[in-house]
């Protein structure tokens, strides 16, 4: 009996969890920060092409999701498709904060 009550707390918690995850407001407030760290990195160092591109299309794409978030249309989307859309956003973290640690300083001087 404890275990069944123990696995049914577990799993409303797993739920209220994914719940959170996946809420609109959360994924908008993701991808403004996102929106908002590539146009820094875009702006404060000297990227190759490829990775301005990148920035670029990751900017583009984080408006993109921000206007369907504020939709109606947003909610008839699939738990599994807001999961993919909250990986996608972590994915594209990572190769932002990549492309910000790799890219050369600005300035030689030291500030």
């Amino acid at each position: 009996m404890v275990r069944w009550l123990r696995n049914v707390v577990r799993s409303w918690r797993e739920h209220r969890e994914q719940a959170r995850i996946i809420a609109p407001q959360n994924l908008r407030t993701l991808a403004d920060e996102l929106r908002e760290l590539a146009l820094l990195t875009e702006r404060a160092s000297p990227v190759d092409t490829c990775a301005l591109f990148r920035l670029r299309r990751i900017r583009h794409e984080m408006d993109a999701l921000v206007k369907l978030t504020e939709s109606a249309e947003f909610d008839r989307l699939s738990v599994e498709k807001r999961l993919e859309l909250h990986e996608s956003i972590s994915r594209a973290f990572e190769q932002v904060l990549e492309s910000a640690y790799t890219s050369p300083a600005p300035t030689a001087r030291l500030q």
